[in-house]
């Protein structure tokens, strides 16, 4: 995305396609696509927004200089920079909520890691070590 290009219409639907097709391919069904069109919308918004600070970001440095009355300067960070560290937080919980949405594979989650059993013998060990 350049300097210059703006979040338009079709750029936020696209995106928006490409988190649907996303989903769709991790099986979740078309009813929950649908239930959840807004956050689907704002992860995209926040997504192409985080592309725009982050061209600037790089462009301009994470400070800027300031003025504050007479004759008062200084180095503070830059608005860019305070709000791309505020909206990632939200985009990345909001990237968690649309990754929740994908139904869980029996595999992963009812996988044996060994924890079960090894708990088990640690209790057993235990107990045979008071006798």
């Amino acid at each position: 995305m350049t300097k210059t290009e703006t979040l338009s219409q079709p750029t936020i639907k696209k995106e928006i396609k490409r988190i649907e097709k996303l989903l769709k391919e991790k099986s979740v069904d078309e009813k929950i696509i649908k239930l959840n069109q807004h956050l689907i919308f704002q992860t995209a918004f926040m997504g192409l927004q985080l592309k725009k600070l982050a061209v600037d970001i790089d462009k301009n440095g994470v400070t800027e200089q300031y003025c504050n009355g007479a004759n008062q300067y200084g180095i503070k960070k830059s608005a860019s920079a305070d709000v791309y560290g505020t909206m990632i937080k939200s985009y990345m919980t909001a990237q968690k909520q649309i990754n929740d949405l994908i139904p869980k594979s029996e595999s992963e989650t009812e996988k044996n890691d060994g924890f079960d059993e090894f708990c088990e013998k640690k209790q057993n060990d235990f107990l045979d070590d008071r006798k």
